[in-house]
């Protein structure tokens, strides 16, 4: 049985959505395709950037102050334009999948770390009269303002739905953006002094953050198990589909596999070989049940080395029962004449002398 922590860590791989190990890989090399993050992360880019000019440029901002950042918030743009280079470049197409999430989250962090900057660079920097906004209704302070809550609702959005970030992944990436948002909040309120109602409206946001976190995490994690579970019966259905596939090679003429036939398939021969091979019914009751069909396949197999070996064509196995025919059936012709049939019988005896040593020898070696 399994001890309290192995179960432990299946119930979380389960929860995680992570397959074994090297399916995992498979999985995650297929998942992570650079040419899929281009468009969301040039979303991404543009609506914080475009939020971050926007609040920047209002009416009665300081232009001194905001020059420089804005053209800070033009430099940082620089980490999604190399990200764009190398999702686009085949030379670096492998890599980029071997590094996808890493490069992903360097991102959103450059992101959220920059917007932090300038928030409380201003909180700690601005007069009375240049921090935005004056109104408390509108944000408690310049590290809660629009800017920095646009930044971390979008990179929430990002992360979960829209960049193709696994599961596994997202935990982390939602704690480093919720925690440097709350980092923010506490800076910033040690900054300045707060009445209640303030206090009251940064608490509310923090939650509003964390639920949006939660919902979208939520929804993004349903869509990979929903993909994961269908990969899971396309996967099943195509082992099932090699089974059938193997098992018809083993029941029909290699010449039957791919030519139209109807059911049931009756074929004329003037003459062939067949033979049965069986088991001494007092031997087989002598073997233990739950070992019975494990001795029988390995005989079985040792019989099939045979049979290829003589020439002739093994139809099926029915329990301990083993048929095998001349290898004029597998070729759907007869024998051209009488020295050919007494040739194909010749062989066919002496194959049965030879499975039938076989079958002693491997019995005795068990019994050993």
């Amino acid at each position: 049985p399994l001890s309290t922590s192995d179960r432990i860590k299946g119930y979380v791989k389960d929860w995680m959505l992570v397959f074994e190990p090297v399916q995992e890989f498979e999985f995650e090399q297929c998942w992570c395709e650079p040419g899929l993050l281009v468009q969301p992360l040039i979303i991404y880019h543009l609506l914080w950037f475009l939020a971050f000019l926007d609040h920047k440029t209002q009416l009665g901002a300081n232009w001194t102050t905001n020059k420089g950042q804005i053209g800070l918030a033009g430099c940082s743009l620089a980490v999604p334009f190399v990200t764009l280079v190398l999702c686009l470049a085949k030379r670096t197409n492998e890599w980029m999948r071997m590094h996808y999430h890493a490069i992903l989250m360097s991102n959103i962090f450059v992101v959220m770390i920059f917007c932090l900057t300038v928030g409380l660079w201003d909180q700690k920097n601005l007069g009375p009269t240049e921090l935005c906004p004056q109104a408390f209704y509108a944000c408690p302070h310049h590290a809660m303002d629009v800017s920095a809550l646009a930044s971390t609702w979008f990179s929430l959005a990002f992360t979960n739905l829209f960049s193709s970030c696994l599961v596994k992944y997202k935990p982390f990436a939602n704690v480093s953006i919720i925690f440097i948002f709350i980092v923010g909040v506490v800076t910033g309120t040690a900054m300045q002094k707060m009445n209640n109602f303030a206090g009251s409206i940064a608490v509310h946001l923090v939650c509003n953050t964390i639920v949006i976190a939660i919902g979208t995490f939520f929804v993004g994690y349903f869509g990979e198990q929903d993909f994961r579970k269908g990969l899971l019966e396309r996967s099943e259905l195509q082992h099932n589909t090699l089974l059938v596939e193997e098992l018809l090679e083993k029941l029909l003429p290699a010449r039957l596999l791919n030519a139209p036939f109807e059911v049931p398939l009756l074929e004329h021969f003037e003459s062939c070989v067949v033979l049965c091979v069986s088991f001494d019914r007092q031997a087989i009751r002598g073997v233990p049940y739950d070992s019975f069909f494990q001795l029988i396949n390995e005989i079985h197999c040792s019989f099939d080395e045979r049979v290829t070996a003589f020439g002739c064509y093994k139809i099926e196995s029915l329990g301990e029962h083993y048929f095998v025919v001349s290898n004029n059936v597998a070729e759907g012709s007869n024998f051209p004449d009488p020295e050919s049939q007494i040739k194909a019988c010749s062989n066919m005896a002496h194959l049965a002398h030879t499975l039938v040593t076989v079958g002693n020898e491997q019995s005795r070696s068990r019994d050993d």
